[in-house]
Parts: C-alpha cells; structure tokens; sequence
C-alpha cells in the first residue's frame, strides 16, 4: 500500500561514521582475507562479550555460519538434522547445504523453541540416524546453551545453534557463549546491523580452529587445502561498518529498547502480548494474536500499516523442505503460525508512529472481541 507505515526500516551507521575506517582500507590496501579490521573488529566484541578473541569468528553471511559450523563439527552427510519447523528458511537451507536432511519437531507454544529432553524423546522415535540438532532463538530470545553443551556430551550428537536475532542477548549477558557453537546474524534487518554478516560463537578452542580453517579454504597456514572447504570469509567493508555499530552500540540498544517498551506499555495495558522482556533486545516488535494474525494483518492493513508473519506457518509447508521429515505433530507450531505478528519497528520509529500503530491495534482487538461475542 502507497504510503503504509513499513513493518521493519533498518538504520545503519551513515556514512561520516563509517568514513574514518574506510580511509584505514585505503591506507592499508587489505580487503579481505582476514584484514586489521576483521581482525580488530572480533577482538573487540570479544573484550565486550568478556571472551577470549579466537571465541568470535566473523563470517559473511549468517547462513554460511550455519553451514561452516556443522562443517567443523564433522557431521556425518546423509543424516537428519533435528530442527523446530518454527524458524526462518535459513535454518534448513544451512543444513541442506551440510549434506544433511531437515527433520522438523514442534517447539513449546510458550517459549517458542524446542529443548534438549524433548529432542531426546524424538530420537528414539526416529528410524533414521540423527547427525546434528539446530535448536532456534525465537526473534532474538535468550536460549540456555548450557542444556546443548551437556546434550553432546551426553549423546554424542553435534549441536549447533541459530540465533541470528540475538546479538543484544548476548551483549547484555542473557545468553553466555558456550562450547556449541552459536551464529548471530548481522544483517540489516537485524539489531547490530551491518548489511550482510554474521558471527560464530564458541569457547572451544578446536570448533573455533576448525571454523576458521573451514571458511577459508581449508587453509593452515600455508596454500594447501587440508580438508573440502568454502569460502565465508568477510571483506573489510563489512568490519568497516561494524566496527562504526560497535562505536554507537549503546545508543543503537537504547534507541531500540524505547520502540520495544513503549509497544509494551501502551499494548499490555490492553492485555495484548508483546512478547518484550526487559533484559534483551532486538528489531522486530510482534504482537501475539491468538489464531487471528491473519484478519489482525488486514485489519491493520486497511489502515495503512503493514506487519509481517515473520515465519508463516513453519518450514515444512514450504514447497523445497516438504518432502523432509516431520517427527511428531507440529500444533505449537501451527498456532504460533496463526497467532504471531510483526508490527512497525524502526529504531526511530516516531512516538506518534507507534501510537497510531497501538490504537489500531487495540481497536482491532476491541472489535474482534465484539464480533466473537455476536456471533459466537
């Protein structure tokens, strides 16, 4: 719709920000191949993180992080990755790209993910062997890593993590690295934003080592590949405005927290979900409607405000992973898919933005309740 108020609008550092670093690639004629400032830009995040600087491996895009990860962690091709179906496209195509099959389980309606003991009951279920797990954070949610460090151990089984929207639960400590391996986005869309790239997490010296030989080549310190491999390294343009988001990462945060907290106090007065907690941020702001996202998005739309089901109704109704494995019924799923919306977010988004965005909203809810009532 002509003039409708954009579900998301990314902001990246302007250029007066990013300038004086490009002068740095000017002056060192580096572009790429693991330059001063890829380099600068992980041992810094890593000093904020209060992680060593081999636990931060920049990557060029999210989705290759996903693939180099279960790369190093010597999959076995062929197997099932266990995975929600309640994620983005992404999650199955990295593992696709592994030489793995997707398998789809139901992730619990509160939270939104799947566990480590839930993933344990499908795999005895299974009639094929299970290579890898990929749990999800939903939108940026803190997921406890620690419960995924203590499955591998127990089981054997290489696990990887998809958290592309949870850069600021990991800044703010909701969410500690751990020894599995965690990507976090660094997308436009995404909170730390940057155009395209993406970050590997982990404390273990080897993943890290092997994640790091498997994005570039297969290379060790020489020119010989020592094991199939591609490339995923990120140029220095991409460090050049990272490191300018790292500059202003405390207005980035706060500018985005006020969006979020003031969805939360204007919609949860109305006892409208915005699934916003205090202690992590992120760049999408979603409401949850119960099985009504889509009359709530042509509500909305009838207004001129565009909002998004950011995940639709899960992966596995998607023409290219219908065919993967399913375990299990997939109702969370299903009912998030219905019930989930992403409404305007922008990091400027404008008070008198979001206030037109929040009384459409709850005039919506106010007539959906009314029309429940006359024809129920």
């Amino acid at each position: 719709m002509q003039g409708a108020i954009p579900v998301l609008k990314p902001k990246l550092p302007e250029i007066s920000a990013i300038l004086p670093y490009l002068k740095q690639i000017d002056e060192n004629r580096w572009y790429g191949n693991n330059g001063p400032l890829v380099v600068a830009f992980e041992k810094r995040l890593a000093e904020l993180l209060k992680a060593t600087p081999e636990s931060v491996l920049m990557v060029a895009n999210g989705t290759l992080g996903l693939t180099v990860a279960l790369q190093a962690l010597e999959v076995k091709r062929g197997g099932l990755c266990i995975m929600p179906s309640w994620t983005f496209t992404a999650t199955p195509a990295a593992a696709l790209a592994a030489g793995l099959e997707p398998c789809f389980i139901d992730v619990d309606k509160e939270t939104q993910v799947i566990t480590a003991d839930n993933v344990k009951k499908h795999i005895k279920s299974l009639n094929k062997p299970v290579s890898a797990v990929m749990p999800v954070s939903a939108f940026g949610a803190p997921l406890d890593i620690a419960q995924w460090d203590r499955f591998t151990e127990e089981t054997g089984i290489p696990v990887v993590i998809d958290a592309a929207a949870a850069f600021d639960s990991f800044m703010s400590g909701a969410m500690k690295i751990g020894r599995t391996p965690v990507m976090v986005s660094l997308h436009a869309t995404k909170i730390c934003g940057i155009g395209e790239g993406g970050l590997m997490l982990t404390r273990s010296a080897d993943v890290a080592f092997r994640l790091r030989r498997i994005i570039n080549f297969g290379f060790e310190n020489d020119r010989l590949s020592h094991r199939i491999a591609i490339n995923a390294k990120p140029s220095e343009y991409n460090a050049a405005v990272a490191m300018a988001v790292l500059d202003q990462w405390n207005d980035i945060r706060a500018a985005w927290a006020r969006v979020q907290l003031r969805y939360k106090e204007k919609l949860e007065a109305h006892g409208i979900n915005c699934w916003v907690k205090p202690d992590w941020v992120t760049s999408t702001s979603n409401i949850i409607v119960p099985e009504q996202a889509v009359a709530f998005a042509q509500h909305l739309k009838e207004q001129g405000i565009d909002t998004r089901r950011w995940w639709e109704t899960g992966c596995h109704v998607h023409p290219a992973y219908r065919n993967c494995t399913v375990s299990g019924e997939l109702s969370s799923t299903q009912w998030l898919g219905q019930s989930v919306l992403g409404i305007p977010s922008a990091m400027d988004l404008s008070a008198s933005i979001q206030d037109k965005v929040c009384e459409a909203i709850i005039s919506g809810v106010a007539s959906f309740k009314s029309d429940a009532r006359k024809y129920g």
